[in-house]
């Protein structure tokens, strides 16, 4: 479900957005400087199911079955301070001995960055590819509600504050022996269908990058003629770094204490910078078209929160034709 020419940005525009994320960068070291981030007190507090049994968890899962949101048929309300997340993955996406990925990713941005994430309170293993993560409830507007009412100011601050959460993100750096993909103690499959899309279906797992990269490379290579310039241009994968891949403001709360929530890191996991960028332009692309949800100057944000990797949407477009057919 790609829509090419919205990762199509005119030369003219690339140079304003250098400019313009150039400042930033400035504004940033200025403001970091005098400025000391700190982790929001709600998630440094105990919990109210902090002497609650995994059984009695699933026993009011089980007994009240009380949803968050009705179209979220997979989110429980368990306590005033807490909901649980019902996880599963499929047998196929899953290198056993499985893992919840997406609480090793919620737990690591909470670990080293200041970015407002909910804390993971439990994980409740049920069976290999099943998963209940209780974590604090967040309460507050999701951001998908109220975008298109905000003021040109406030939607100017939310640009500015995912552009922080991201660099943050992208200074949590994998080593050298970490695969890519979910964040697992050792390979798993890839399914990241807002980057590579739906068509190419799962693939790996890979011990390395440089694996990835190498595949990426053979799509690339049979979608470019051998006599473009551009047949011989590689992937780019030279660090890999968490990225959240579902940055949309349906996963984004603007919570009762003012901070910005993430919320959702179901998709997160090591991918090169430029991941974000794509994931982030097709998952408004695709709430536009499942479910009629245009979210006004998203896109023209993108850019700038995620940095100006033009030349790597280039690289993307000219690929994106052999996940479909090869």
């Amino acid at each position: 479900m790609f829509a090419l020419d919205l990762y199509r940005v005119p030369w003219w525009k690339r140079y304003i957005y250098f400019a313009v994320c150039t400042c930033a960068d400035f504004l940033d070291i200025f403001f970091s400087a005098i400025h000391l981030h700190r982790r929001t007190t709600k998630a440094l507090t105990t919990s109210d199911i902090d002497h609650v049994t995994n059984e009695e968890i699933i026993n009011i899962i089980k007994s009240s079955g009380e949803l968050l949101h009705p179209a979220m048929d997979h989110v429980y309300i368990t306590s005033p301070q807490t909901i649980c997340k019902y996880v599963e993955y499929a047998p196929n996406a899953v290198s056993l001995p499985s893992e919840c990925f997406e609480a090793n990713a919620q737990n690591l941005a909470y670990a080293q960055t200041t970015i407002p994430v909910p804390r993971i309170r439990r994980v409740i293993k049920r069976n290999d590819y099943v998963f209940y993560l209780v974590q604090d409830y967040i309460k507050g507007q999701a951001l998908a509600d109220v975008w298109n009412q905000l003021t040109i100011w406030k939607k100017i601050w939310v640009a500015f504050t995912l552009r922080k959460y991201i660099r943050q993100l992208h200074r949590i750096k994998a080593p050298s022996t970490t695969p890519p993909g979910p964040v697992s103690s050792q390979p798993q499959p890839i399914d990241n269908y807002r980057v590579l899309g739906e068509a190419l279906g799962t693939i790996g797992p890979f011990d390395t990058s440089a694996e990835f990269s190498a595949l990426l490379d053979q799509y690339y290579s049979r979608a470019v003629f051998v006599g473009s310039p551009y047949h011989n241009e590689k992937c780019n994968m030279s660090e890999l770094v968490l990225g959240h891949q579902d940055l949309t403001p349906r996963n984004m709360i603007i919570g009762e204490d003012g901070q910005l929530w993430i919320i959702d890191w179901g998709n997160a996991g090591f991918y090169p910078p430029w991941f974000e960028y794509a994931a982030m332009t097709a998952a408004a692309h695709q709430e536009e078209i499942l479910f009629r949800k245009k979210y006004r100057y998203w896109n023209l944000i993108v850019p700038f929160v995620c940095g100006p990797y033009f030349q790597q949407m280039d690289w993307l477009v000219r690929c994106i034709p052999a996940f479909r057919y090869c």
